[in-house]
Formats: structure tokens, sequence, C-alpha cells
């Protein structure tokens, strides 16, 4: 069954019309609420207010499983804090708190955690990271006493169990990093060795038959070297110049943003904010890390350059630059080691401090650190130093503007046979190397391997970039040919070994381990940051527990005032529902929608169960004609002749007599002639709305001989022919042949025939009647009619050939 639309408008009006059951619904409510609060002894309520640290944003970058056993569980959001406290170890600690006397009786203890936990309520405020703890009780200072206390039991309980697994996990990563630094790495069992050898058998054959094209090439060139007079020392081009001195620009640049931050960082003191220096630290940190690693991307290229290099003055200029770059490697290393010391000794001073005898404690740590902050600065000056000494070295190397071809195939030959040497290097260390044929290497080793792979990757590019330059300006067109043979060998090789680098990366990391060696290391960083930070207790309490006025009217009684409020709500979504489910008909637009036959007029036809007719009115007759006359107009009756139009609705009680009598009344006005015929020989009402006397009517006339006989009288202007005798077996009679002919005969005679009667789902009459009209308006009343109903009529009527034009509706509303 389709549902009614939704109409607000419509609801409203109907929550309206049952605004005095709402009402009292509510007051029911009301006043059982008040009972209840008059026989309930007044409650005051402390709230405490305490914000709470996440360690999980702190320890976000720790990936999950690397360290057995730590469970962080306890931080993790608001909802797992409420639930820690409310749990029964923090309530007991808060009865130890109060009652430090009853700590040795467990039975007292478990009873008194089990009446503050019933007592409690702990909520988030909004999306914050403020939890409030409230506690309730009908002695006002017992109430704030316990909400302090739990407050209280919390944040140790928090401070004790993360400070014992950060603790936990910081000693077994140290150890973990400490072994896997001792040990060699068993590289058999990694995944990226298989992958790393295969490289290796693809670049190092392509490489071997480059060598020898070029071989061939170089003995086919006897022309001598020529260069010109003011470049004799002159080797390194200009592009590959203005690779490294834009490293080193950004390698100054980044040393100098370091030194600004190492010389801002504070010595400690009691009013050292330690959570915003650890985080300092921990800038510096990451930054000193990625400094090193730029330093040594920067000592790849100088080597490189330095090993492919033929001019001796050159060659000697990169050499320097290579040692002050090894120097500032070591500093490098040496500014890190001393920036992880800070994080140490900022924690002893922390624990010196909170000590029973802080003096000398604090004192020394105190020395220490100021000690490590100067030999911070004064690595730094070293570091910037030496990396400026470099670069202007580099800048003194002026890029080459002639070399000759057999000197450039010569270089290129250098390159590719260093590549080939350092691949056979690398692939005989992976090799296995005991009798079970497992293959072990420390990291030192790895290290150079790195370095080696760095240099084939750096080499072969400018390889490649080289054979490119030089196809486009030799001549001979066989040299041309053997080029970019071995440009293609050389690219081949290229490719399989660009990622070499990043797989030696990954074995000396991984060590044939799950964990991982970077990994541990990230963790053991993040570790030392967070347990310094728990130390300044990020979970603190805000504000202590102020006991409300409860005292207050309002707040003894606000339960009877939502006691109210929820008795309206709920009464009124009640009647909604009830209303949303009525099949009722409630105004045009719902009929239109769901039965599907267009509306005709709009009419006030019953008051207090009586008809309304033309006549009978007053004051109010211009308004009501009018819609009859609307009505007339919509139906097309204003020029009609000979029209049958039948009156039905889907039920008694609709309105349908009332709507015959005042439209053919309304037709008549006009002039026309019209007949008005009772149709409802179940219960014919026409004659008793114009008082007209009981001398039979259309039962008479269909089932009489004496047709000659007139039934018909007129009144109002209107000719009627009244129903006659009321009959059971009014559906035989309206079968009769006699009504075509009585209607065959009207149509020439009349204008408008308008026939009323009996309700369509009631009686057959309707249906029988319907067959021999020429238009069905059906008459539908507001609150009273069914749109099941409706519907189901509709389709009655068509199913029997008949054309429902419209509907009327009426807007009648009884009163009781």
């Amino acid at each position: 069954m389709e549902q009614s639309q939704f109409d607000f408008a419509q609801q409203i009006k109907s929550l309206w019309r049952n605004k005095w059951k709402i009402l009292l619904v509510a007051l029911i409510a009301g006043g059982i609420a008040l009972v209840l609060v008059a026989v309930r002894a007044p409650v005051y309520n402390a709230t405490a207010t305490l914000i709470v640290g996440n360690a999980e944003q702190r320890l976000a970058a720790i990936p999950s499983g690397v360290v057995g056993g730590l469970e962080m569980t306890y931080l993790q959001d608001i909802g797992t804090q409420i639930e820690v406290m409310r749990s029964r170890v923090v309530l007991e600690q808060t009865i130890i708190l109060l009652e430090p006397d009853k700590a040795n009786d467990p039975n007292y203890i478990q009873a008194a955690a089990h009446r503050l936990e019933n007592s409690l309520a702990i909520a988030q405020v909004g999306s914050t990271n403020l939890v409030t703890i409230t506690v309730s009780s009908a002695d006002p200072l017992l109430a704030q006493q316990q909400a302090n206390a739990v407050a209280e039991a919390y944040v140790n309980q928090t401070r004790t169990i993360t400070n014992e697994a950060i603790r936990s996990a910081l000693e077994d990563t140290t150890r973990q990093l400490i072994e896997l630094q001792k040990a060699n790495i068993d590289l058999s069992i990694s995944p990226v060795l298989g992958q790393l050898t295969s490289e290796i058998n693809s670049a190092l054959p392509a490489l071997q038959i480059a060598s020898a094209q070029l071989q061939t090439i170089t003995g086919n060139i006897t022309e001598e070297p020529t260069q010109s007079p003011g470049n004799i020392n002159i080797v390194l081009s200009e592009a590959e110049l203005n690779v490294i001195k834009q490293m080193f620009n950004n390698v100054t640049s980044e040393t100098s943003n370091i030194a600004s931050l190492i010389q801002q960082l504070n010595p400690v003191s009691v009013e050292t904010n330690f959570g915003a220096r650890s985080s300092a630290i921990a800038v510096i940190e990451s930054r000193i890390r990625t400094l090193n690693n730029s330093i040594a991307n920067l000592s790849f290229e100088v080597v490189a350059a330095q090993q492919a290099e033929t001019n001796t003055t050159v060659k000697e200029q990169l050499r320097v630059i290579v040692e002050l770059l090894q120097v500032a490697t070591s500093t490098g290393n040496a500014i890190l080691e001393r920036v992880v010391s800070l994080y140490s000794v900022q924690e002893q001073y922390i624990a010196a401090i909170s000590s029973e005898s802080p003096g000398q404690g604090v004192a020394l740590n105190r020395e220490a650190d100021a000690n490590l902050l100067h030999r911070l600065a004064e690595h730094t000056n070293v570091l910037t130093s030496t990396i400026s000494n470099a670069s202007q070295q580099a800048e003194l190397i002026v890029p080459r503007s002639l070399v000759s071809d057999q000197l450039r195939l010569q270089i290129l030959s250098n390159r590719i046979d260093a590549a080939i040497a350092s691949l056979q290097q690398i692939d005989q260390k992976l090799e296995p190397n005991t009798p079970e044929g497992n293959i072990y290497l420390n990291r030192n080793e790895l290290l150079d391997m790195e370095i080696q792979a760095g240099l084939i990757t750096t080499g072969l590019a400018s390889a490649s970039s080289e054979l490119a330059t030089m196809q486009s300006n030799i001549l001979d067109p066989n040299t041309t040919a053997v080029l970019m043979t071995v440009e293609e060998s050389v690219v081949t090789a290229s490719h399989a070994t660009i990622s070499i680098e990043d797989e030696i990366t990954s074995l000396a990391e991984s060590g044939g381990e799950s964990a991982s060696y970077t990994a541990l290391d990230t963790l053991r960083q993040q570790l030392q940051l967070a347990l310094l930070s728990s130390e300044t207790s990020t979970t603190r309490i805000v504000d202590t527990a102020v006991v409300s006025s409860v005292a207050g009217f309002f707040s003894r009684y606000s339960g009877v005032l939502l006691a109210i409020i929820a008795g309206l709500l709920l009464s009124a979504l009640a009647f909604l529902i009830i209303q949303y489910y009525d099949r009722t008909v409630r105004d045009a637009s719902q009929v239109k929608k769901q039965v599907g036959i267009p509306l005709m007029g709009s009419v006030n036809v019953m008051r207090n169960d009586k008809l309304l007719s033309l006549s009978s009115l007053d004051e109010t007759t211009p308004r009501y004609l009018e819609s009859f006359r609307l009505l007339r107009t919509n139906l097309g009756l204003d020029s009609a002749h000979g029209k049958v139009l039948l009156i039905s609705s889907p039920q008694a009680g609709e309105g349908k007599t009332a709507v015959a009598v005042n439209l053919a009344m309304v037709v008549a006005l006009q002039g026309m002639k019209v007949l008005l015929i009772d149709g409802n020989l179940r219960h014919p009402g026409i004659a008793a709305v114009f008082d007209l006397a009981e001398n039979g009517g259309l039962s008479e006339l269909l089932t009489r001989e004496d047709g000659d006989r007139s039934y018909i009288v007129q009144a109002e202007g209107v000719h009627i022919l009244p129903g006659g005798a009321s009959s059971i077996i009014s559906a035989e009679i309206l079968s009769s042949p006699r009504l075509k002919e009585l209607l065959s005969k009207a149509k020439q005679t009349y204008d408008i025939i308008i026939i009323d009667s009996a309700g369509v789902m009631e009686w057959a009459d309707t249906r029988i009647l319907a067959r021999n009209a020429d238009g069905v308006l059906m008459v539908l009343r507001t609150d009273h009619s069914n749109l099941d109903m409706a519907r189901e009529s509709k389709r009655v009527l068509e199913a029997v050939g008949a054309h429902v034009e419209g509907f009327v509706l009426n807007t009648t509303v009884l009163s009781k």
C-alpha cells in the first residue's frame, strides 16, 4: 500500500487540533517526575577537569610489532582513557589516597571502590582532550574529595604505566641495535638478494660488450688530443660542475640553519619547558641526519669525478675537496652523537630535580648539558668552515671547452671499465662465504658496496650522456654506428643497475631479520622523546573539583522540566506517526497524487449533519454560490447540451447528494434546462431536500407499466425526478432497458441531466448508472473519505467503461 505523502503544514494543523491531548500527556509525565524528585534526597555533584595527553601521536613513527611487549593501548584515544579512569585499579588507588590507613584491608578497598564506581560519571568535553570527572554524593565535601582523588590516581597510574612501558621498550631497542651493529648480516635469506644478483648479471655482459667496442674505436683513432692554450688544465664539463656547486650551496645553507637552531637551544634549568626543548632537540637531530646524507651524496659525486678525471691538476683539486668532505662527514657524525646525548642528560636532570636530594645531581647534569651545547657550537663552526673551504675549491675548477675525440673515448672507456670492476667486486662479495652456502657481511662492507654502487650509477649516467653528444659530433658513419651500439649497451646496464644502491641499503637495513635497523634507530629516538615528554606530565589536572549548588530549584527539579519536554515531544511524535499512516483524505493534492484524478472544485455542503442548498443560505450565499459556479465551469456545463453527469462517492456520507442538488441549481441559474435524477434507490434523499411529496419517482417509472404518468416535478428552477420508493432490488430495476430509453429522451429535452447515486463501493447500482452516463464526478470529504477506497472506486468505474472526469472536495468538518 502506498503511504501518504508528508505535508508539514498539514501535520502542524493536526498537532494543533490535538494540542490538549498532547499537553495532558506532558503534564502526566511531569507529575510522575515531580513525585520521584520529592521523595529523593538532594544530591551534590563535584567535577574535576583533566587534559589527557596522547602518546599515540608522540609515537606515531614507531613501526608496529618492532618491539615485543610494547603496548600503548592505554593512550590510544579519549574513549580508552575514560575506561582506564573507571578501571578497578584507579578506583582502588583513589580509596587508598583518601584513606591510607585502610590500604591493608582489601575487602574494604573493594567495597568502597564499588560504591565510588556507582556514583562516578566521566565524559569528554566536546571533541577536545579535556575530560570531566564528576562524583555525586549526599555529602558535598566527600564528593569534592573523591573527584580530586580519582583525577590524581589516574594521572599517577598513567605516568607509571607509560614510563615503565617506554623504559622497557627503550632498553630492548638499545640492546637490539647494539647486537645488529656488532653482528654480521646474513644476506642469503633476504628476498632482495636474488633481484640484486640478477641485475648485476644483466649489467656486466652489456658493459663488457661496450668496453670491447670502445677499445676497437679508440685503436682506430690516431689523432692527438687538441686543447686550447687557455684551457690546458681544464677537464670537467660545465654541467657536471654546476651539479656539484648546487649541492654545495644546499649543504652550506642547511649547515647555517642547523647552527642557528643550536644557538637558540637554552641550557636546562628548573624553569625550562622540557617538552618544548625535547621537540627542539628532535628537530635538530632530524635535520643533522638529513645534512649528513646530503654530504654523503656530495662526496659520491666528487669521488666519481675524481676517478674519471685525467688532468692531474684538476684531479689534485678534486682530491683536496674529497678530503675536506671526509672531515665534514666526521664532524657531522660527531654533532649527531652529541645531539642524541642531550636527551639522556636532560632525562637525568629531570630525575635529579624530582629526587629527595637534588643538590649535586642537578649541578652535575646542568654542567654536562652546558658542555654539550658548547661542544655542539664548536663542531658546528668547524663544519661550516670545512664546507665553505670545499665549496671555494670547487669554484676554482673551470669547465673544459675543447677535448679530442680520442681523449673523450678514453675517458668513456675508463668509466665503463671502472663500472665493470666495481660490479665484479660487488658480485664477488655476494658469493657464499660459508660451507653451508650462506653470505655474511658486516655493515662496513655493505657501506663500501653502497659507495661503489653510487659511483657506478653516476659513471654510467655520465657515460650515456657523453655518448649521445659524441654521436652528433663524429662524422665517421662507422664510428657513429658503433657508438650507437655502445650507448644501447650502456643504457641497458644503467637501467639494470639503477636500483642496486637502494637494494644494498635495504640489505643493510633488514639484515635478514624481521626488524629493520633504521626502524629500530627511529624507534629509539621516539622512545627517548616520549620518555622525556611523559615526565613533564602531558596528562594533568586542569581544574580541581568544585561542589555544585544542587540546593537550587533548577538543579533539583530540572528532571521534572525534562520529563515535561519529553512528554510533549513523544506525544507529538506519536500523533505524527498516527497521522502519517492515516489513509483518510486531508487535501486535494493528496488525492491528485495517489488517486490520479483532477480536482474540479472545492465546496462545503454540510453543516451539523444537514445538507445545505442554495436556498437555505443567508450571508454566506455569495461565497457558497461562487464555489459551485467554479465547479460548473470546470466541468464544462456552461454550454453543454444533453450531457448526463453522474455524481457519486466511494461510500455514503460524503456529501454527494448536496453536491448534485446545488450543482443542478447553479446550472439552472444560467437559464439552462436541468433534470436532477435521484438514482440512489437504496436510500433516496433528493425529495426530502426539496420537501417534495412522496408521489413516486424513478423506481416506479422503471417498474410500472403506466409510462404516460409523469413523476417529474419542478422546484427551485430545476426539474426533479425523485427516487421514489426504496427497493432492495434496485440493481435489477436500474438494469431495465427503460433507463436507457429515459435517458435518451431526456437528452433531447434537457441541457444537463444530473444523477445522484449510491456509494461506488457499497452497491452495484452506481456501476450500472455509470455505464449510461457521459461522465462521473466523484465527491470526497476531508477527514472522512478513504484514499484506498477512492482509488479502488476509480478503478471499478473505469472497468465498466465510465469516464471519471474528476473529483470535488467537500471540506466539511462536522461539529460534535
